[in-house]
């Protein structure tokens, strides 16, 4: 198995058909979709079960609440040689022959592609100036982190993942994914930028990111601590 993505699942019974199905699991025997429902209380289970029969790729699996259980618990159970992360109200975008086969080859550790929010192209390609040192490219993402520090349109070896005993902090209850991403960057030897776009983030406004919430300002106070934690012990960081 070449590619395994992971999707938390949470009361997303609207949005969680297309996001599986563009996924291209159903177009190619070396993708498995590991669906994570953590707490659902609509039809997610029930749909998410009914790709289950279609399809011996599409794996349900549950959680405790939170999607950094979620995409641990998909962690565990992915076979593949390569992992995803999919939200379940976007989508996976250019999942081609010609992407298949660079994963095959790539020496990389982790390869980060274009994106899109809803119709407008982040390119991740372009903005990045030095593509082939993994501090410079932190500095980069600590330099512009609503651009960058997203779990998703990124792929990650498993076995680096494994090796380390990787998962994401289940603490967090915000950014937990930029903070998984630094973690896993530190740990890279090569990382690759490509021009394609391989994401859809699907930004409406029933978004987190356009609810206030006073708890955030907290939780994201956490995030960033932790993330400064991890960068102890770098001396460029520390300016």
């Amino acid at each position: 198995m070449l590619l395994s993505v992971v999707i938390p699942a949470y009361n997303c019974e609207k949005t969680i058909i297309q996001a599986i199905r563009s996924t291209g699991v159903y177009l190619s025997d070396q993708i498995e979709v590991i669906v994570v429902n953590n707490g659902s209380t609509d039809k997610t289970e029930m749909l998410i079960k009914q790709e289950v029969q279609k399809n011996s790729s599409v794996i349900y699996a549950e959680s405790k609440k939170g999607a950094s259980n979620a995409r641990n618990k998909g962690i565990e159970i992915a076979s593949a040689n390569w992992i995803t992360f999919l939200d379940a109200d976007d989508c996976l975008l250019n999942l081609s022959s010609k992407l298949g086969e660079l994963l095959v080859n790539a020496e990389e550790d982790l390869i980060i592609g274009n994106y899109l929010v809803n119709r407008s192209e982040i390119d991740l390609y372009s903005m990045t100036k030095c593509k082939n040192n993994c501090i410079s490219i932190i500095k980069q993402m600590l330099e512009n982190p609503t651009k960058y520090m997203t779990v998703w349109g990124k792929f990650y070896k498993t076995t680096l993942i494994r090796k380390e005993n990787l998962r994401f902090n289940a603490k967090l209850a915000y950014s937990e994914d930029s903070e998984f991403l630094i973690r896993y960057v530190l740990l890279c030897k090569k990382i690759r930028f490509i021009k394609k776009n391989i994401y859809n983030y699907i930004l409406s406004e029933n978004s987190t990111v356009r609810k206030y919430n006073s708890q955030m300002i907290h939780e994201y106070e956490k995030e960033i601590l932790q993330v400064k934690k991890n960068l102890n012990g770098f001396t460029i960081f520390q300016k």
